[in-house]
C-alpha cells in the first residue's frame, strides 16, 4: 500500500491533487459526490448548486430531475439549508417533508464558498452516526478545496466596459459629450434637384391642329428662325384651293359684269355686290396664308431645344397655348429643388446650397436660394413639396442641362443635438400631440 492509506495528511494532500486535475465542473461534482467518501465514510451525499439544483448524487451516473427523492431536495431540504454559511450537522427528522425517510439518520451540511466569499453550492452528507470532530475538520478543509476549483471552471464574469474606465475619464468623456451635443451646426435637410435653365423660351402650339412632324431633335441647338415643328396643314391647304377657285370664278365675274356696266345701269348695281365679294374672298385667302405660315412654328432665339421623345409628338392633337418644348440657355442655369413638407425647416432667401450631382458624386455644386414657394405643389413622384430655385454660384464649372442629384439646404445655426433629435420629436409631437 502507498503512504496515503496510512497519513491522513497525506491521504488529503493527494485528495486536493486529484481534485484540481479535473477538467470541467461536471467532472467536479461527481467527483465530490462520489470519491469523498475516502476521506470519511458515508452512505448518500448530495451536491448542490447555488440556486439549490441538485447536480450530482452518489451512487447516480445522471440526476433525473422528476425523481421524488431529488424534487424533495431541491423543495424543503433546499429552503431548510439555502441561508446557511457554515458547516452545520443535525438528526434528519429536523428536515421538514417526507424525503426525509429516505435518508439515515445524521446528515451534515458543507457551504462550498469560495476565497472571495461567493456560494458556490452545498455538499450534503448522509449516513447512520453522527460525525467525529477530527472528521468534520477534514471535511470542512476539503470543501474549501472544492470551492476553490468550483471557482476556477465556473466562467469569469464579464467586467462592464464602463467599470473599467477610471472616473476622471468618464467626467472628461462626459464634458466633451455635452460639448459636441451643444456644438453650433447648421441645419440642414437634402432635397432631390435638377439643374433646369433659366427664364427658358415656352414654345406653343400657335393655333388648334395636329403635330405633323417635329424638325430638331432634342438637346439640339437651334439659331433663331429655325424650324422646329410643322403642323398638320392638309385642311387649310384644300380650304385654300377652294378660296383660291372661288376668289378667281369673282374675279371673271367681276369683269364680265364690269363691261355690262357700261350700257346697263342694273349692271352698275351688280357690280358693286361682286366687288364686295370679291374682296371678303381675297381677305379670306390672306387668313389662310397667315395661318398656313403659323403651322411653321420658328425659334424665337438661338438656344437648345429641351424635349423628352420626339414619336410621342407625332400625330398628336393639340390646343392654342398647349406647350411642345422649351429652349433653354446652356450658360444660364439653376438648380430647381423639392423640399418635402415633412423636411421643411425655416429657409431664407440667400441660403447656401449644396447639390451632389448623380453624375459626379466627388464634386459638389454651390448655389444660394432665390425663391422658396410658400404653396406646395405636387411633385411628379406624386409628394407634396415645396419648391426651392437656388442660382449657381459663379467660377464654377456649369453641369449639363437636366442633371440630377441631391441638394442640402442650409438653415439657421442650431446645437447640434437638436438637429439630431429635430425629426424623432416631430414624428413624437405627431402621435402626441404635445
Amino acid at each position: 500500500m502507498n503512504e496515503a492509506a496510512f497519513n491522513p495528511l497525506a491521504l488529503l494532500l493527494d485528495f486536493e491533487n486529484q481534485v484540481r486535475a479535473l477538467q470541467s465542473l461536471p467532472e467536479l461534482t461527481y467527483f465530490i459526490a462520489n470519491e469523498t467518501h475516502k476521506l470519511s465514510p458515508y452512505r448518500q451525499a448530495v451536491v448542490f448548486d447555488a440556486q439549490g439544483k441538485v447536480l450530482a448524487l452518489s451512487g447516480v451516473a445522471t440526476v433525473e430531475s422528476n425523481a421524488p427523492f431529488v424534487q424533495w431536495l431541491q423543495g424543503d431540504c433546499w429552503a431548510h439549508i439555502r441561508e446557511l454559511d457554515n458547516i452545520k450537522s443535525e438528526q434528519v427528522d429536523a428536515i421538514a417533508g417526507t424525503g426525509a425517510d429516505w435518508l439515515p439518520a445524521f446528515v451534515s451540511f458543507f457551504p462550498l464558498i469560495a476565497p472571495n466569499g461567493k456560494k458556490h453550492g452545498m455538499l450534503m452528507l448522509a449516513r447512520e452516526k453522527a460525525w467525529q470532530k477530527d472528521e468534520a475538520i477534514f471535511l470542512s478543509h476539503i470543501s474549501q478545496a472544492y470551492a476553490y476549483c468550483w471557482a476556477q471552471h465556473m466562467p469569469e464574469p464579464r467586467v462592464s466596459f464602463l467599470k473599467r474606465i477610471p472616473d476622471r475619464t468618464k467626467i472628461a468623456i462626459g464634458l466633451c459629450l455635452v460639448l459636441a451635443l451643444l456644438f453650433p451646426v447648421k441645419l440642414s435637410v437634402l432635397a432631390q434637384a435638377e439643374v433646369v435653365a433659366k427664364d427658358p423660351v415656352v414654345v406653343r402650339a400657335p393655333m388648334t391642329g395636329i403635330v405633323e412632324k417635329i424638325l430638331v431633335n432634342p438637346n439640339q441647338r437651334v439659331k433663331k428662325d429655325d424650324k422646329l415643328v410643322r403642323l398638320d396643314q392638309t385642311d387649310l391647304k384644300n380650304q385654300r384651293r377652294v378660296a383660291q377657285k372661288t376668289l378667281q370664278s369673282l374675279i371673271a365675274q367681276y369683269r364680265q359684269t364690269a363691261r355690262l356696266a357700261l350700257t346697263d345701269p342694273k349692271g352698275r348695281q351688280s357690280l358693286t355686290a361682286i366687288s364686295g365679294r370679291l374682296k371678303e374672298q381675297q381677305a379670306q385667302l390672306s387668313q389662310l396664308d397667315e395661318q398656313l405660315a403659323r403651322t411653321i412654328i420658328t425659334a424665337p432665339k438661338a438656344a437648345t431645344v429641351v424635349l423628352d421623345k420626339v414619336e410621342d409628338w407625332l400625330g398628336k392633337p393639340v390646343q392654342v397655348g398647349e406647350r411642345i418644348l422649351l429652349l433653354a440657355n446652356e450658360n444660364d442655369l439653376e438648380v430647381e429643388a423639392w423640399l418635402a413638407v415633412s423636411d421643411a425647416i425655416a429657409l431664407e432667401k440667400g441660403s447656401s446650397v449644396k447639390v451632389f450631382l448623380n453624375a459626379s458624386p466627388l464634386a459638389s455644386l454651390k448655389a444660394t436660394i432665390k425663391y422658396i414657394s410658400y404653396k406646395t405643389q405636387i411633385r411628379p413622384d406624386g409628394i407634396l413639396a415645396h419648391r426651392v430655385l437656388a442660382d449657381i454660384s459663379t467660377n464654377q464649372t456649369l453641369p449639363r442641362l437636366g442633371a440630377r442629384g441631391t441638394a442640402r439646404l442650409e438653415g439657421e445655426t442650431v446645437p447640434f443635438i437638436y438637429w439630431m433629435l429635430r425629426r424623432p420629436l416631430a414624428t413624437v409631437r405627431q402621435y402626441v400631440g404635445l
